[in-house]
């Protein structure tokens, strides 16, 4: 079992799973594992996430939360849940060194799927960036009210999560995580699901 924030998170693995497929076959086709129903996604929502510490535990099954790191004092807030998930027999987590999944791709990509160029470090709003990028949208954003903001990034990272992502090489990503964090997920997915594997006679 996955718990992630949101379905577009959910997306954003599974199309990055299949991307890397073709370089790293040793890592879990986690769109084949959601398919045949190795696997299910929970999407936690977002905001305080303390009650996912323990809320999966009475099914007693293996578990790999994901969670975006936001900004401080939420960070803080969200390591205590990931030590706490750490605890359990059988469960992993992790908390992104970047803002949020979007960090994790590269210019190139979101550039091959919008023809928007943007430039944007692991701390930075991405999804703000592509939106604001716009011909003459920059200008105006602050007049835009708190409902229009938020449909239009909501737009902007459905792009970039369902349709950036399926650009992504792992020539890019190497270069946006020079330290292999994705990976290490991907790795601690993997070893997750061949513990629950019988071993043969």
């Amino acid at each position: 079992m996955i718990v992630v924030e949101g379905v577009l998170d959910a997306e954003f693995l599974q199309c990055l799973s299949d991307q890397l497929q073709p370089d790293e076959p040793g890592l879990p086709d986690l769109r084949c594992l959601t398919t045949t129903g190795q696997l299910v996604w929970i999407p936690a929502g977002g905001g305080d996430l303390r009650a996912w510490a323990t809320r999966l535990a009475p099914l007693g099954v293996a578990e790999f939360h994901l969670y975006d790191r936001e900004q401080a004092p939420e960070t803080a807030n969200r390591q205590a849940v990931v030590d706490q998930i750490r605890q359990r027999p059988g469960c992993e987590a992790a908390l992104t060194t970047n803002r949020a999944l979007e960090n994790y791709l590269h210019p190139a990509a979101i550039q091959a799927a919008t023809g928007i160029t943007i430039n944007f470090d692991d701390h930075d709003p991405v999804a703000e960036r592509l939106v604001r990028s716009r011909p003459n949208l920059d200008a105006v954003w602050p007049t835009f009210s708190r409902r229009s903001r938020q449909r239009l990034l909501n737009l902007a990272k459905r792009v970039l999560n369902t349709q950036a992502v399926r650009h992504i090489t792992a020539a890019l990503l190497a270069e946006r995580d020079p330290a292999g964090e994705v990976l290490g997920w991907f790795r601690r997915i993997g070893a997750l699901l061949d513990s629950l594997t019988p071993s043969g006679d």
